[in-house]
């Protein structure tokens, strides 16, 4: 009996080091250092000469689903996109190039757009892959899977006030419930491979909440050699 006694003693001590040991300062700095560590390796889309993206952004009532081409050097983007609201179902097309703007109209042809009229293409929401990812790097868990790094976010009741007043200051007419958010990037490269979040937000005024979920493929990262103009497009420049 005294010899089982003190066997659990001893197993009991041991327990007690390893929990001191994983919640020890160092094990933090450690762990913080980590995070840094991969966060100073990642790339976001502004790092890249090139990438294409397919999203996919579901609200409550609609769906979007688009596919994005963008280069750095030179500065430009083709976006197609289809959403779908009830029974209506729209598509759209654009170039981007520079401040320029090229909406791609029902009969085929291209108009040009200034910069303030604006796109075409709208995600119905503020939040993005930019906004979500360095503004919150410190809520972020990062761990090791296989050839990827991959960063999680859930929001609670101990950072979602904070984590509101990031992203969206005093002024926005929609105020943030719960925020879940997974990025993954290549452990080589950096690169962006994927990422997926859901937002739940509230209408300050009719207290009405919805749901609203992206989610992110990246493919071709920094192998896109140029984009193929419409000649009609090349025309309109020639002519600038």
């Amino acid at each position: 009996m005294k010899r089982k006694i003190l066997l659990g003693l001893g197993l009991l001590v041991c327990l007690m080091a390893c929990g001191q040991v994983e919640n020890s300062p160092s094990s933090k700095d450690n762990e913080s250092q980590n995070q840094e560590k991969i966060f100073s390796r990642i790339k976001e889309e502004g790092d890249l000469r090139s990438y294409c993206l397919e999203t996919k952004t579901q609200g409550d009532s609609y769906e979007i689903i688009s596919q994005i081409e963008a280069m750095k050097e030179p500065n430009v983007s083709h976006i197609q996109w289809e959403s779908q609201e009830g029974d209506k179902i729209e598509k759209g097309e654009e170039f981007r190039l520079d401040d320029s703007i090229f909406h791609k109209k029902a009969d085929g042809s291209w108009e040009k757009r200034p910069p303030m009229k604006g796109s075409q293409f709208k995600a119905k929401t503020e939040l993005d892959s930019k906004t979500l990812l360095r503004p919150l790097e410190r809520f972020y868990q990062v761990k090791e899977e296989g050839d990827a790094y991959i960063l999680t976010l859930a929001s609670g009741d101990e950072n979602i006030q904070e984590i509101k007043t990031i992203l969206q200051g005093k002024e926005s007419f929609e105020e943030l419930m719960s925020l879940k958010v997974t990025f993954s990037f290549d452990k080589k490269t950096g690169f962006p491979l994927s990422y997926d979040w859901e937002a739940q937000v509230r209408n300050k005024e009719s207290k009405e909440e919805r749901t609203i979920q992206q989610k992110g493929q990246y493919s071709r990262v920094n192998e896109l050699e140029g984009l193929e103009l419409p000649d009609e497009i090349k025309e309109e420049i020639i002519k600038e």
